[in-house]
């Protein structure tokens, strides 16, 4: 199996903490380990908690553990296998990733599906015309009799 990056895939998210939501793991955050949108006033805190993995494909948050810069930077950029790993693409959400990867699939399996039922059909056709001249042998020499 292949073996990838978290900070370079599609599906590192981080939730927000106003919000609750998974969000895209901006730039900044994948280069430095650190979010550079805060919240709050006394002392404003990052807006973003440690990233996760939409996919589930590993606890990300187990193995950061102290949720400093140089922990998130250490396990994001650590070589992995992953099967689930999908190319991040800036401006796009983990969710959308996620959208455009089964809307591939979906399309390969329509293909699949099509070249499936066009060799079936070659298949009964092939048939159609062995049974049709088995028949026709078949009157021919009901015919001679």
């Amino acid at each position: 199996m292949e073996k990838h990056r978290c900070a370079e895939c599609g599906f590192l998210a981080t939730r927000n903490r106003e919000t609750s939501n998974l969000d895209a793991m901006e730039q900044n955050y994948r280069n430095t380990g650190k979010s550079s949108q805060k919240v709050g006033f006394s002392p404003p805190y990052d807006i973003h908690e440690a990233p996760v993995c939409l996919m589930q494909v590993c606890d990300l948050w187990s193995e950061i553990g102290k949720s400093d810069a140089k922990n998130i930077l250490s396990v994001i950029r650590k070589d992995r296998p992953c099967e689930a790993f999908r190319k991040w693409q800036q401006g796009f959400t983990p969710k959308e990733h996620r959208e455009m990867m089964d809307r591939e699939r979906f399309e390969e399996r329509l293909r699949e599906d099509k070249k499936s039922d066009r060799r079936w059909r070659i298949i009964e056709l092939f048939c159609l015309l062995v049974g049709s001249g088995l028949f026709t042998l078949l009157g021919a020499w009901i015919a001679k009799r």
